[in-house]
């Protein structure tokens, strides 16, 4: 998921590619943001690496209907986050890791990897499991 900005609407719509004008929209959160009074009708979008944008709207119902549509999507298509790390040394919290490039790997190669790594676990959690049992 990502949203793509533009300066205007009458810049031509073409297809990026790359992370120029983009914004991730994964885990990401919209709300009102009732704090900043500079401006009316804007609304705060925050991202899973934790960056912030302000954006305005011409009325209420529009910055509305943009905030439950970035919920939505984010919602709908992202995955749980993984637990933080934390490890026995300093129990200070780190943030979780989360996918932040595309695969260049096609579905089927990505399966097939997948499904490797599980036979190897399952062969090594076998082995455990006799070493255990003899």
């Amino acid at each position: 998921m990502v949203l793509y900005l533009h300066k205007n609407d009458q810049q031509p719509t073409t297809i990026l590619i790359g992370d120029t004008n983009a914004i991730r929209l994964h885990h990401a959160f919209a709300q009102e943001a009732i704090d900043y009074r500079k401006r009316q009708h804007v609304f705060r979008l925050k991202t899973s690496d934790w960056a912030e944008y302000l954006f305005q709207t011409t009325d209420r119902d529009l910055m509305n209907q943009w905030i439950d549509t970035i919920n939505l999507v984010a919602a709908s298509f992202s995955s749980p986050p993984l637990p933080a790390a934390i490890d026995s040394v300093s129990l200070r919290f780190q943030r979780p890791l989360l996918p932040s490039v595309q695969t260049r790997y096609s579905i089927v190669n990505e399966i097939t990897c997948l499904v490797k790594k599980i036979f190897v676990f399952l062969f090594s959690l076998n082995n455990m499991i006799l070493l255990f049992i003899k």
